[in-house]
This record gives C-alpha cells, sequence and structure tokens, in this order.
C-alpha cells in the first residue's frame, strides 16, 4: 500500500480519480477461519471511479523498479491460498 499511495501518473486529472478510488477502499476482514485453514478477506471498490487505478503493478513498478517490484509482487502473491478472483457489480 505505500507504494499505491506515493504512486504519481503523468496526468493531474489520473491523480485526483487515483485519490477518490483510494478513499472508497474497504476491506472486510474474516471473524472465523474457513474450514481448509484459510482466510477470506473481501475488498471494495465503493463506489468505483471509471478510469482510476485498481492495479498494484504500476505504483510497484514506480516505487520499486522492475525488478524490485516482481520480488515485491511474487512475496505477495505467495500470500494466497489460490488466485484472486474478482466480481464486478453494481448495487440497485
Amino acid at each position: 500500500m505505500p507504494a499505491y499511495y506515493a504512486y504519481k501518473d503523468s496526468s493531474t486529472e489520473k491523480n485526483k480519480l487515483n485519490d477518490l478510488a483510494a478513499e472508497s477502499m474497504r476491506i472486510l476482514l474474516p471473524s472465523n477461519m474457513n474450514q481448509d485453514s484459510t482466510w477470506t478477506f473481501i475488498m471494495f471498490a465503493d463506489p468505483f471511479y471509471e478510469g482510476a487505478l485498481y492495479n498494484i503493478g504500476p505504483p510497484l513498478n514506480q516505487k520499486y523498479g522492475e525488478e524490485g517490484a516482481k520480488e515485491v509482487f511474487a512475496r505477495w502473491s505467495s500470500c494466497f491460498a489460490s488466485g484472486q478472483v474478482i466480481f464486478s457489480g453494481k448495487q440497485k
């Protein structure tokens, strides 16, 4: 997250969108472990800002360089029991 918050795009408009997106993020913390001894965390972008940055790759590259970003991302990815699942939808 430090890389995400430090990220600066070349576009002022994009930076404003990214700031709004950062403020809209919420994480639901699990109250119990899953039956398979894993934990499920749910992240919300509410509201979702079209055109904002929701990908950690560019901030990691900007802060740590390409090789450093690969290293950080590999450590982060190794924490997952399986792939991440993304559900897009709108509340009615």
